[in-house]
């Protein structure tokens, strides 16, 4: 069965993205490729301002891409300075005997934070930035969140099936043994856990920061979905952790900040680095299996070495130690 992930992204030239902007938009300027995974983006550039054009995958459901514009008004009506990417148009456009939708967005300017140093005090900056979206995000449910998908990281079934496009037995192992952490220690709890709808998907390559240095935006609704609150911020330490000589001590930074704004229970940051972990095995495995379907996608391979690193580092340390110590200097 076809779906966003086993189908392509659009590939519009820029040419063609050109006339389509000019002949359905009314804008005219200059074209650069973005990142993209399932969909197209694309930064546009007039003499007088920036747009994002994003060109959505074929198969991606009309109420999906409303879902994702609804939270948007949900969070700008509850806190206006959470800068988030509002639709200035959108149409539906058929192309080579297809339908794609084509969204204009909102530019907003600032710098990844990925692109810069970040310090102690940067990830607790953070952290707050992410509790306020929590806050903002409070009360808001829609249809579209309740969907099966593949990057809900509470989904060890998913993890399993795609463990099989590991070949790698030490790398299986590594999954292996988190999932059997996951379901001996979090799953008995499972229940005492709140849900919520989430962004799930706050790391560095979709936080904005200004000019001075203040967290103040976040793109990339497409993996919205209603689960386990915690996940919200399991996911954003789980790429904090990556690649980063300090992990414990910026998963703390962010935490404590995160905490501040949107007190979490302790149950949650008990189990918070299990939830960590199924953030990086569901990456590695979703990057095995989807590699082999799209073996010239770059975007699949950008977390995966550090995930494994990660997953290879953690698995060497008690986690049961490591949440009492979590709760110790975050609760």
């Amino acid at each position: 069965m076809n779906s966003v992930f086993t189908i392509p992204a659009p590939s519009f030239t820029n040419l063609q993205i050109e006339r389509i902007l000019k002949s359905h938009f009314g804008i005219s300027g200059h074209v650069e490729s973005l990142y993209g995974d399932r969909d197209q983006n694309l930064l546009i550039k007039t003499k007088k301002l920036h747009y994002i054009l994003k060109v959505f995958n074929v198969h991606e459901k009309k109420e999906i891409i409303d879902f994702q514009d609804i939270a948007i008004n949900y969070i700008r009506k509850n806190d206006s300075e959470i800068l988030v990417p509002l639709t200035l148009d959108q149409k539906r456009i058929i192309q080579n005997g297809k339908t794609y939708t084509f969204k204009l967005l909102k530019y907003l300017e600032g710098e990844f934070l990925h692109e810069k140093a970040m310090s102690s005090h940067d990830y607790t900056n953070m952290g707050f930035f992410m509790g306020r979206l929590s806050t903002a995000l409070i009360g808001f449910n829609h249809k579209a969140a309740y969907r099966l998908f593949e990057w809900d990281c509470r989904r060890i079934d998913i993890i399993k099936t795609n463990l099989n496009f590991i070949k790698n037995q030490t790398e299986k192992d590594t999954i292996l043994f988190f999932l059997n952490q996951y379901t001996e220690n979090v799953v008995p709890f499972l229940h005492k856990l709140r849900m919520s709808v989430i962004h799930n998907d706050g790391n560095d390559h979709n936080i904005l920061i200004n000019h001075k240095h203040k967290t103040f935006g976040i793109i990339d609704f497409g993996d919205m979905i209603h689960s386990f609150h915690i996940i919200e911020p399991a996911v954003a330490i789980a790429y904090i952790y990556l690649d980063n000589r300090n992990p414990f001590e910026n998963v703390y930074a962010f935490l404590k900040g995160y905490h501040t704004v949107f007190p979490l229970e302790t149950i949650e940051l008990k189990l918070i680095l299990y939830f960590m972990c199924m953030r990086l095995c569901t990456t590695v495995t979703m990057s095995a299996w989807r590699k082999k379907l799209f073996p010239s996608n770059k975007y699949l391979k950008i977390s995966e070495k550090p995930a494994w690193t990660a997953l290879n580092t953690l698995s060497k340390k008690n986690l049961s130690q490591l949440s009492n110590d979590l709760l110790k200097n975050v609760g």
